[in-house]
């Protein structure tokens, strides 16, 4: 039996002007900005550097919201991934024109409860935590 691939990603729930930032690499699902963590960071640093590499904004994080689990069908993978409140402490003048650094996001925007409600958005509960007050705790497999 292989070991599965273990790894720890941090993500941002940044809501701003009562809209939800997700983003995404091919327009068939979204999901919130935020990746895998390096060895030698927090987990708060590495939601603030995956979320300016991705959309070109800075954030202050805030509380844990969630913790999702992930172990793919054939064992090969699993992915613990954290979710973190967020809020925009800065949105530069070229925000539009950004194009993320390191990764394959490919478009990124706010949206309202009533706009995620017909999006593929990706963990599922990730609806909900647009939906509902921040602050509770979810934890279910992706």
């Amino acid at each position: 039996m292989n070991e599965a691939r273990m790894t720890v990603a941090a993500r941002a729930v940044v809501r701003h002007e009562d809209r939800l930032l997700l983003v995404t690499d091919d327009h068939t699902y979204w999901y919130t900005p935020g990746g895998r963590m390096k060895a030698s960071e927090t987990l708060p640093e590495c939601i603030a550097r995956e979320v300016w590499e991705e959309t070109g904004l800075k954030v202050t994080v805030h509380d844990l919201l969630a913790v999702s689990e992930y172990l793919d069908s054939s064992q090969s993978e699993h992915k613990v991934e954290c979710f973190f409140a967020a809020e925009l402490t800065e949105i530069p003048s070229n925000v539009h024109d950004w194009q993320d650094i390191a990764g394959p996001v490919r478009s990124f925007g706010f949206f309202s409860d009533a706009e995620i409600s017909a999006m593929h958005v990706l963990p599922a509960f990730v609806k909900r935590l647009s939906a509902e007050p921040l602050g509770k705790v979810y934890i279910e497999p992706n």
